[in-house]
């Protein structure tokens, strides 16, 4: 840096000294080169930061433009009104994405009707969530059916086949907000009585209540 700057002023005095350039001349040029190379030497050395931020850009590009497979916002398929809930797998048959090689149902099928209740028994990794992981459609079966109502689920529009859904993980989960927000989740316009029929079918009206009296 020191050199440089002697070298500058020394050519340009001595510029200076045979009129060639003048006082504001030599300044023009020195804050041009000296400050620009400065400044671009500063530039470049974030050079791998912005190949990094690139790239990151990209990936991130790739992935809010990326259409998934099951598109829970898609309006195609057959609109619901209200479902019987008879349903049947047919030789359903299914690996996991990140794992193709290894086969989780192996020509799974069975019936159930309206208002009967079936048990899914088996050790931990047999299948049992799997199945009701294809029952919600997160996953499409690799062969095989899976049918509600006597058609096949990817017939249904999305939205409206889920919202006929109700299903009480291992693991409970509350969401921010309040229990009456946990119950409505992303319903509109819903009546009163309907959610107190709805604490009242889960069995946690009577807690419910006793809790608000107690606070």
């Amino acid at each position: 840096m020191l050199f440089a700057l002697a070298l500058t002023f020394w050519y340009g005095g001595t510029l200076i000294l045979s009129k060639e350039y003048t006082l504001v001349q030599f300044f023009i040029c020195y804050v041009a080169i000296l400050h620009g190379s400065q400044a671009a030497g500063a530039v470049f050395a974030y050079a791998p930061d912005m190949g990094n931020a690139k790239h990151s850009a990209q990936v991130l590009k790739a992935l809010l433009t990326r259409v998934p497979k099951i598109d829970s916002w898609s309006t195609k398929g057959e609109r619901i009104g209200q479902l019987k809930g008879q349903i049947e797998l047919k030789d359903v048959r299914f690996s996991y994405p990140q794992r193709p090689e290894q086969p989780v149902l192996k020509g799974v099928s069975f019936e159930a009707q309206p208002g009967q209740f079936i048990a899914l028994v088996g050790a931990s990794g047999s299948g049992k969530s799997t199945v009701m992981a294809l029952l919600e459609r997160f996953y499409d079966p690799t062969s095989g059916s899976v049918l509600i109502d006597g058609l096949d689920i990817p017939s249904y529009n999305l939205q409206d086949y889920r919202s006929q859904l109700a299903l009480v993980s291992q693991e409970t989960m509350l969401y921010t907000g309040t229990i009456r927000e946990n119950i409505l989740a992303d319903k509109e316009n819903v009546e009163e009585d309907v959610i107190v029929q709805a604490c009242k079918d889960a069995n946690i009206y009577e807690f419910i209540v006793s809790a608000c009296a107690n606070s």
